[in-house]
């Protein structure tokens, strides 16, 4: 149970949610018995301290149905730690029980640049009541919408599988938009981080509840997406999703891969990269080459040499189990592509 939250009824009752991107339960599994709903859900019938029902649906749990967690003691921004530069870090993304691992490593890489500060301080409004309580919180993202040759492109049939989905995507322009927000939150949101005063930063809370929110849902951030996404829903800026390939491989010459180098002139050059992991790692629990996680997104950091190799830094958003350095020309071995984005 997450000792900052109040209602927090997360996911205990199962190992694996959608897919493996998310932090293992902190607590054991509890055994799911009946009753069924019409739906063919279960619920656990185990007590929760909260007294909330808990219910697993297909192996899949049912975030929107728990938007009821509130934080204790909320501060929008905050320094978690003395030796803290800035009260906005990549520490402060803490990906909790949802497997939305795009959207924290993608947080994760605009904490870790001063633009990318700058875009989250200035993104979140506070709204209060007569009383100076906060009750809700404006936060500016952008919706994509098709233009005109856009909309004609997507209904025809099987096109992107003709012209490449990139090529019909690229029809779209991004629409700045404002999402209002409440300070309850599905169970198993991301973990606010205790400050040095004693109260709990919630700005990776509030962008993780309107990304949902204006994705249809907290269930709809829920695993299986890409990070190009919610970078361009945050930025206003174009993203793309790249292949990664050697830099030998006669894949090379496919219009959008990536090799090593790409990468690390991406980060040169103050791109935000966050990479995807492949599915054939090893199943969670599993110890994999250089502590990496299967179907799992990462922000890089920044690359490095370590011992006369480039290798690249990165970041897990579980705030936790970072992977050891790993050369640049072994990314293709681990990685199947990697989402690439600006915040300017």
């Amino acid at each position: 149970m997450d000792p900052i939250s109040t209602n927090a009824c997360y996911p205990q009752n199962t190992s694996r949610l959608d897919d493996t991107n998310h932090p293992p339960p902190p607590e054991t599994s509890a055994t799911v018995t009946t009753p069924k709903r019409s739906d063919g859900c279960v619920r656990d019938d185990t007590p929760d301290a909260d007294g909330c029902p808990k219910w697993v649906c297909a192996n899949r749990y049912d975030f929107d149905a728990h938007v009821q967690a509130t934080v204790v003691s909320p501060e929008l921004f905050a320094r978690n730690s003395p030796s803290d530069v800035d009260d906005i870090t990549p520490a402060d993304v803490r990906q909790n029980q949802m497997g939305d691992c795009h959207l924290m490593a993608t947080l994760s890489a605009l904490a870790g640049t001063p633009q990318g500060r700058a875009l989250i301080r200035n993104a979140i409004a506070e709204n209060r009541d007569a009383q100076g309580q906060v009750v809700s919180y404006s936060v500016a993202l952008y919706e994509r919408r098709p233009t005109p040759l856009g909309s004609a492109l997507g209904r025809v049939k099987d096109l992107d599988k003709e012209l490449g989905a990139e090529a019909v995507d690229a029809h779209h322009t991004l629409s700045r938009v404002t999402v209002t927000v409440d300070g309850k939150y599905a169970c198993g949101h991301a973990t606010a981080p205790e400050s040095d005063k004693g109260t709990h930063e919630v700005w990776p809370v509030v962008l993780e509840k309107a990304i949902a929110q204006a994705s249809g849902g907290y269930d709809a951030i829920n695993g299986g997406s890409l990070s190009h996404r919610s970078m361009e829903m945050l930025t206003g800026q174009p993203a793309s999703f790249h292949s990664l390939t050697s830099a030998w491989s006669p894949l090379r010459i496919v219009p959008g891969t990536y090799a090593p180098s790409d990468i690390s002139a991406a980060v040169a050059a103050g791109k935000l990269v966050v990479l995807n992991t492949k599915p054939t790692l090893g199943s969670q629990g599993q110890a994999t080459p250089y502590g990496l996680q299967s179907e799992h997104a990462y922000s890089v950091a920044q690359i490095v040499t370590v011992n006369g190799t480039p290798c690249a830094l990165l970041r897990n958003p579980w705030g936790r189990g970072d992977p050891q350095p790993i050369p640049l020309d072994k990314l293709p071995d681990f990685f199947a592509g990697a989402c690439v984005g600006s915040v300017n």
